[in-house]
């Protein structure tokens, strides 16, 4: 991905997240869609890639929230460290196994996010497990389709790009 993509990505979800919390829509509030593109650039295997993306999504997050800056950003950076290194080691190709990653993910987000705020001496809210799980589900379920997207849109690019090679004598036609 390109910077400015990346760029654009960060602002777009920073954007339609202030929404969700400056207007109390709730929905939005539950959809973290930095997350889901984190999982994406992870789930293509480059640990430092996504570590990146993680902290960079999370520190906006931070910022956007009004919580220390770091708290999303590690948790985010962990997220997507941990799951490049998964997926190097699992096919994660059918919708079932990143519906279930995407669960996962946002539930040790959620759970790594609960942990540092307590280091910090900051209690959480008492409907934090309760909200950490209808964002998991939620994120999981709109996840898959927006996974199954990019995943469309990648391939499509790609094959759109792929030109025989005439060196090694490709018969196939693209």
């Amino acid at each position: 991905m390109s910077l400015l993509k990346i760029c654009l990505l960060v602002l777009g979800t920073t954007i339609i997240q202030s929404i969700g919390w400056i207007l109390n829509i709730y929905p939005l509030t539950y959809f973290d869609l930095p997350l889901i593109i984190t999982v994406y650039v992870s789930m293509k295997g480059r640990r430092v890639h996504s570590s990146l993306t993680g902290s960079l999504f999370g520190l906006t997050q931070d910022a956007v929230q009004g919580l220390p800056l770091g708290i999303h950003g590690f948790a985010m950076t962990l997220t997507g460290y941990v799951i490049a290194v998964v997926s190097k080691k699992v096919v994660m190709e059918r919708q079932g196994s990143r519906g279930l990653v995407l669960f996962l993910a946002s539930l040790g987000n959620s759970l790594v996010v609960f942990l540092l705020l307590l280091m910090i001496g900051r209690h959480a809210y008492s409907h934090f497990f309760t909200q950490a799980v209808i964002q998991s589900v939620v994120t999981s379920i709109l996840g898959v389709v927006i996974l199954q997207f990019f995943q469309r849109r990648a391939s499509a690019l790609t094959k759109r790009f792929k030109t025989p090679s005439p060196k090694y004598g490709s018969t196939e036609k693209y």
